[in-house]
């Protein structure tokens, strides 16, 4: 991979991104039971073709479960347990180094994780989320979790993508 992408993966053992803290709690279990069986309200009616992975991020949109944690709430989605990287960035860097990861958005599909960069605003932790199709991608944010544009998330944060890992 490029220089830069490297460069930028490796920003965060610069700057102290991997001293993310975590929780000893199960945060999945946490969600479940902050908003009990009912789940939570969609944005939409999911279509059969929609993975159900995003089926399922976009059960919990409006939520407030997972402030701050992107990392856990897309590993609870996706893999179904929490707690395998203290960062985003620190997941990013382990996913580019096994070559799971492409740079960029190119060939990014619906369920996969989008990954952008640390900086000062996410404490160099960086951020998730999981990509939900049309250049919009669902992740836990300080105002709960929400379904975004990724090119309005990048402007207004001043986090570039780093890429994405297939899931």
């Amino acid at each position: 991979m490029a220089d830069a992408f490297d460069a930028l993966i490796t920003l965060d053992s610069q700057e102290g991104g991997s001293q993310a803290s975590s929780q000893a709690q199960d945060p999945l279990a946490a969600l479940h039971s902050f908003i009990g069986d009912a789940g939570g309200t969609t944005t939409q009616d999911a279509p059969q073709d929609v993975p159900p992975t995003v089926q399922e991020a976009r059960h919990y949109i409006g939520q407030q479960a997972y402030q701050g944690l992107c990392q856990q709430f897309a590993e609870a989605i996706t893999d179904h347990k929490t707690g395998e990287f203290p960062s985003a960035v620190d997941a990013f860097n382990s996913y580019a180094q096994n070559k799971q990861a492409y740079q960029g958005l190119t060939g990014v599909t619906p369920g996969s994780l989008v990954y952008f960069s640390p900086n000062q605003g996410n404490g160099y932790a960086g951020h998730v989320g999981i990509y939900s199709g049309n250049g919009n991608f669902i992740s836990a944010t300080d105002n709960g979790i929400q379904e975004l544009p990724i090119d309005e998330w990048t402007k207004q944060t001043s986090q570039s993508v780093l890429g994405y890992v297939p899931k």
